[in-house]
């Protein structure tokens, strides 16, 4: 009986000991992931376990290391494989949390070059077939607008108006990505009715915000432009005359001049389409809104009457 005793005590010492050696095993295994990916809050539910291949970690490691960086040489051969490599989904939170945590650098707004490669970044996560973004939307989607709106990008003399332009691409493309129409609608007129309301329509915002503004409501799509920007474009110009009359700031009449440019092109597509099916009333309408500025925009079959014959 001793002896028997003895054996099953060596047999539990011997299955504890693998135990252990597995659990050892596995938390060599997963160390790299908590080194890697434990940086980079998700909201992923507690509890819940989410598995991500040492292969997958590598790759996120090579692409934040490369955005980081900020070297193109580097960079771009990885943004293009991110517009098209399947596979990636598990590593969209922790993708997310990234751009969330590079865009609350201050330092990152000063250099107009990391600006246009996190706009570059999350426009290669958004055009990829094989992800799904909708759970992380509320995540990306107010750093997209940041970069649309915000009023200082990059030094002077830097061209950030082409960053806020490509923020206004990726906008929609994240509006466009949603698979319910009606939820992409929804969104389109949550997002337009903000940069409005919050952006366009106050006074005391800089000229660089609206211009944000309207582009992204322009890159939104025509109902956005004839439902939301149409209707305040006589206010919206009233109050921008007060910056282009302002000849004692150079600057000043340049961002208005921009702004101008941004709305005329925007609702000037309206008067296109209505022009050319013609329907003139909206033409009529943003003719009296921003006079001869909107001329090259009608559409009319006896090209050299148009003027004459169109208002």
């Amino acid at each position: 009986n001793a002896n028997a005793i003895a054996a099953g005590d060596v047999e539990d010492i011997h299955e504890v000991a693998k135990r252990k050696r597995q659990e050892i095993a596995e938390d060599a295994s997963t160390a790299s992931q908590r080194t890697t990916l434990s940086a980079y809050g998700t909201n992923i539910g507690k509890g819940l376990k989410h598995v991500v291949s040492e292969e997958l970690q590598t790759y996120f490691q090579t692409v934040t290391d490369a955005v980081v960086k900020n070297e193109r040489v580097m960079l771009d051969p990885i943004l293009t494989s991110l517009m098209s490599d399947p596979g990636l989904q598990p590593l969209i939170p922790y993708f997310a949390s990234f751009i969330k945590k590079q865009s609350s650098e201050k330092e990152v707004y000063g250099d107009i070059s990391r600006c246009q490669t996190l706009v570059d970044l999350i426009q290669c996560l958004v055009v990829n077939p094989h992800i799904l973004w909708e759970r992380y939307l509320h995540q990306v989607l107010p750093i997209v607008i940041t970069f649309l709106v915000r009023n200082k990008m990059g030094r002077v003399g830097d061209d950030h108006w082409q960053v806020r332009r490509h923020a206004g691409r990726v906008l929609a493309m994240m509006c466009d990505k949603l698979e319910n129409e009606k939820s992409s609608v929804d969104l389109q007129t949550k997002v337009a009715r903000i940069l409005v309301t919050k952006g366009l329509m106050d006074a005391t915002k800089a000229l660089t915000s609206h211009y944000g503004s309207i582009v992204g409501c322009s890159f939104l799509g025509e109902e956005v432009c004839r439902h939301v920007l149409l209707p305040i474009a006589p206010a919206y110009i009233a109050m921008l005359r007060q910056a282009l009359e302002d000849k004692s700031n150079p600057l000043l009449v340049m961002e208005g001049l921009r702004c101008l440019e941004a709305l005329t092109g925007a609702l000037g597509n309206l008067v296109r389409k209505s022009s050319a099916g013609g329907e003139w009333d909206t033409g009529a309408q943003l003719f009296n809104i921003f006079g001869e500025d909107v001329l090259p925009f009608l559409v009319t079959k006896d090209k050299s009457s148009s003027v004459i014959i169109t208002l």
